[in-house]
């Protein structure tokens, strides 16, 4: 009988144990998935907050490349300054940008750090600075070397720029040098943009580019307003050319039915002479449609039609 009641006494006992081992297990794993929430609803404010101060960041540096003259609103420079500080790229660039016409030594001085931390966006507008000689003094040597460094960064935009820049640098290899550039690293860049780049490197360096329909095509992509400035400017480079694009105009216009040859035939004068009479400008043709002056006169008035 002992051993019977201390069976049952044991069994008693586990039984009521059963259910407050079970409430405590219910309760740690309900602790469990409380933390587990409040872990993910921190990380979600957290995103939440980062997001909204990029979108703060971003609409900081728009109101600071709008702000043309004068000085931008506090609050936004102030986001700028403090972002710039703890080394946000972006920011550093947009407060150089803005400050490079208010305080050069300070911009330039911004620029510079930011390219020591290996900002390359802030290479690209440090050359495009020493380029144009705007807002600093003119260095073209510098303007090159910074770029060279944003280049070297596979920077595209820095790419895109210093093609247009080579034929300018050194006329004589220039040309081919920002052909090669372009061709080394056409794995990365955007053709419709590279195309108008290598056409103006072969006419600039007055290379054998053969096919003229490229160079119709990229002044054809131009816009309205700059396409005839581009054509009046072959015939300083290549009158069969010149006499080549304008022959489309003319065909175009129905002022030429002929064969599209770059040749001077009689029917191209004759084409010529339709033109410059429809635009109301016969007297100023009359030189002939090789001469500067007359093609000049033609060039502005084909844009004023345009326009």
């Amino acid at each position: 009988m002992k051993n019977i009641s201390l069976a049952a006494l044991i069994l008693s006992t586990s039984l009521v144990a059963l259910p407050v081992a079970l409430a405590a297990q219910e309760a740690d794993q309900a602790a469990a998935e409380t933390q587990t929430a409040d872990a993910a609803d921190a990380k979600a404010q957290e995103k939440a907050d980062k997001q909204a101060a990029l979108v703060a960041l971003r609409d900081a540096l728009k109101t600071l490349r709008t702000t043309k003259s004068g000085d931008a609103d506090a609050q936004a420079l102030a986001l700028v300054q403090s972002a710039a500080d703890e080394g946000n790229k972006a920011a550093e660039t947009g407060l150089a940008g803005y400050l490079i016409s208010r305080d050069s030594e300070a911009a330039v001085a911004l620029y510079e750090k930011a390219i020591a931390s290996g900002n390359m966006n802030a290479s690209f507008g440090l050359a495009r600075e020493y380029w144009s000689g705007r807002n600093i003094e003119k260095d073209r040597e510098k303007a090159a070397s910074y770029m060279v460094q944003a280049v070297e960064q596979d920077n595209k935009n820095a790419i895109y720029t210093y093609a247009s820049w080579l034929p300018l640098i050194d006329r004589e290899g220039g040309a081919k040098a920002a052909i090669s550039l372009l061709e080394d690293h056409a794995d990365i860049l955007d053709e419709e943009k590279v195309k108008p780049l290598m056409s103006a490197a072969k006419l600039k360096g007055d290379l054998d580019f053969g096919a003229r329909a490229d160079v119709a095509e990229w002044i054809s992509d131009l816009p309205a307003n700059q396409q005839d400035g581009e054509r009046f400017s072959m015939i300083g480079k290549d009158k069969n050319l010149y006499v080549w694009l304008m022959q489309d105009v003319m065909a175009n216009g129905g002022h030429y039915s002929g064969a599209q040859n770059g040749l001077l035939t009689s029917s191209t004068i004759r084409g010529f002479a339709s033109l410059c009479a429809d635009l109301d400008i016969a007297d100023d043709c009359v030189r002939g449609p090789l001469n500067r002056q007359s093609a000049r006169a033609l060039s502005l008035a084909l844009k004023d039609a345009a326009n």
